[in-house]
């Protein structure tokens, strides 16, 4: 059996390169997690937005059932006349 001996440059141009590769599997591993977390925390937050506007959209629904004026539904819903008036 042969021994293949490495020159300390061969080594080092090996190491070079397996830090390279473990390098950029490593940012890539950290770029999808961080992709991940974004997304969730983006998700959450429009998902509570959603349900905000949604849960406005019924208070003023129901102010306009009732019979409220205009200027009020608006005032504390946040929505305008022409949103208010599609209810």
């Amino acid at each position: 059996m042969a021994t293949i001996t490495l020159t300390p440059e061969d080594s080092w141009l090996e190491g070079k390169q397996e830090g390279k590769q473990e390098g950029i599997q490593e940012g890539i591993q950290e770029g999808i997690l961080e992709g991940i977390q974004e997304g969730i925390q983006k998700g959450i937050l429009e998902g509570k937005q959603e349900g905000i506007q949604e849960g406005m959209y019924r208070v003023a629904k129901r102010m306009k059932e009732t019979g409220e004026k205009m200027n009020l539904i608006c005032k504390y819903t946040g929505l305008s006349v022409n949103e208010v008036n599609k209810l």
